[in-house]
């Protein structure tokens, strides 16, 4: 019995398959109780002659070993990650049944969806989903394992199959241009060939009328509200700190502020922002994580094999247990150890902010409605590869022993700057964005704050010791933090600046910045 605790060694071979070579070449030698040093010499000190002990492969791959023995080194690794206290039936390799699965599925598709008379459209449509199909079942079996073992290894192997050819066809793309990708999309689905329609977005900000005293709970609350706060469950449960999280929350708000100059729909009232972004949705999400962690993580679990629980019940609480985490211990990030670690998790939440901006930039470029499929099915798609990505990041930057990051995290990470250039790339030929000037009171804070941040940078790791930082106390750590948090000052006054309904001080600050323009933005 043990509590929700991870357990390195619980994926792999089994318990009896890794005994010390000592014992190996103990039992080898036949049994005898004494214990035997690699070199051959028992404890009181009579050398014995030592028998190799057996091999038996336990890979089909591993016989290879058996003629070139000297080839020790190339002898692959198992490439199944299992459970040792589930089934065992489950964490068989099928790889006969998936290939005549997936045989069977092609057969299935010609007889029921291929028709002679078929479009060229229909024809393409139907032949990539085909091979779509074979990719995903191909990679479900083939694919390397991830940190991830529930509800199964194998689900994960699918979600990186998944990953694998949304990257792929980002690469595609990015060689289209604006006009080909758009008829790409129309030959999938017309109504993506018109135009959005236009909108206004924060012209009326009351909260509340003479005939409507509920104006702000009636327009506000929808099933925008719900998907929000669901999305930071999630991301709760995946970063398992509400430091980062929230973080994440309050960066994106200030992207929002930043960039309605570029994109309409970020221009909100201030209670869009303040209440229902950060306050409700944001906050209400991150802390249903936080119970959702401290509940699960306290609960002792009975990890035992299904073969050993005798009643229906027990079996079936078992099978749900398997859809959750193994573990649900918090993750400890500490952003301020060092600057390789800051670093680390600052390039982590841009990656975050980063997939969150290019979803609203897509929906422009490409005239996607807010509520259409494809949108959802992305933001699915990316928060299924976050949730091993951010795992093995996690487990490489705080694990010294691990030295190069995973797949999954290898995947997500190219396919977050691939879709990141796409859309800059399609920006920029349809002319998007390119007569929006930054304004004045949103360049200059972030101007200043950038150069806040990196004098606090350079003081705060190269000036204080590592017991001045742990310490958080003394003249030079409260000196140093002056320059974050001018920097966190300046954030929080280009926000209430940028606010369309309340534009806090923005006239007195233009007014003060006007003469000096041409200086600040020389390049202008």
């Amino acid at each position: 019995m043990g509590r929700g605790k991870s357990n390195r060694g619980e994926a792999g071979a089994r318990p009896e398959d890794q005994k010390p070579a000592a014992e190996a070449a103990n039992d080898a030698a036949g049994g005898s109780g004494n214990i035997i040093s690699n070199d051959g010499s028992k404890a009181g000190g009579e050398r014995v002659k030592v028998r190799p002990p057996p091999w038996v492969p336990s890979h089909p791959l591993d016989s290879f070993s058996l003629v070139h023995r000297t080839d020790d080194h190339l002898k692959p690794a198992s490439p199944w990650a299992r459970e040792l206290d589930f089934a065992d039936r489950a964490y068989t390799p099928h790889t006969v049944a998936v290939l005549l699965s997936i045989l069977m599925g092609i057969l299935l598709m010609l007889r029921y969806y291929y028709y002679p008379n078929l479009s060229v459209v229909q024809n393409v449509k139907l032949g990539l989903s085909a091979a779509a199909f074979v990719f995903v079942g191909f990679g479900t079996v083939h694919l390397p394992d991830s940190l991830m073992v529930r509800p199964h290894p194998a689900v994960w192997r699918g979600v990186l199959a998944l990953g694998i050819l949304y990257l792929i066809f980002l690469t595609f793309m990015i060689f289209q241009d604006l006009s080909t990708v758009r008829a790409i999309m129309g030959f999938y689905d017309k109504s993506l060939l018109s135009p959005l329609p236009e909108r206004a977005y924060a012209e009326d900000c009351r909260m509340s009328t003479a005939e409507s005293p509920w104006l702000f709970v009636n327009t506000a609350f929808d099933m925008f509200i719900l998907a929000h706060s669901a999305g930071y469950v999630v991301k709760m449960l995946v970063l398992r700190d509400w430091r980062v999280v929230t973080a994440v929350s309050l960066g994106f708000e200030v992207i929002e502020v930043t960039f309605q100059h570029v994109l309409p729909n970020f221009r909100e009232c201030w209670w869009d922002h303040v209440l229902l972004d950060v306050l409700i949705c944001n906050a209400g999400g991150t802390l249903v994580g936080m119970w959702l962690l401290w509940k699960l993580n306290a609960k002792e679990y009975k990890w035992i094999a299904l073969k050993e629980i005798n009643t229906m019940k027990g079996k079936a609480k078992r099978l749900l247990g398997q859809l959750g985490p193994r573990s649900f211990e918090r993750y400890n990030w500490n952003v301020f150890q060092s600057p390789t670690r800051f670093f680390q998790v600052a390039g982590i939440l841009l990656l975050m902010l980063l997939q969150e901006l290019n979803c609203f930039t897509m929906k422009a470029v490409l005239q996607m409605q807010p509520e259409y499929h494809l949108v959802t099915a992305r933001l699915a798609l990316w928060a299924l590869l976050a949730t091993p990505c951010l795992r093995e990041l996690y487990e490489f930057i705080t694990n010294p022993y691990i030295k190069r990051i995973g797949t999954n995290a290898w995947v997500t990470i190219l396919g977050i700057c691939v879709e990141t250039i796409w859309i800059a790339k399609m920006a920029v030929e349809g002319h998007y964005f390119q007569d929006a000037v930054m304004p004045t009171h949103i360049a200059v804070p972030w101007m200043v704050a950038i150069a806040s941040l990196s004098v606090w940078l350079v003081l705060y790791f190269g000036v204080l010791s590592l017991e001045q930082r742990n310490r958080r106390r003394g003249l030079g750590y409260f000196c140093v933090n002056v320059f974050f948090y001018a920097a966190a000052l300046c954030i929080l006054g280009l926000f209430l600046m940028g606010l369309p309904d309340l534009q806090l001080g923005r006239h007195a600050f233009e007014t003060a910045v006007a003469p000096y323009e041409k200086y600040i933005f020389f390049w202008r």
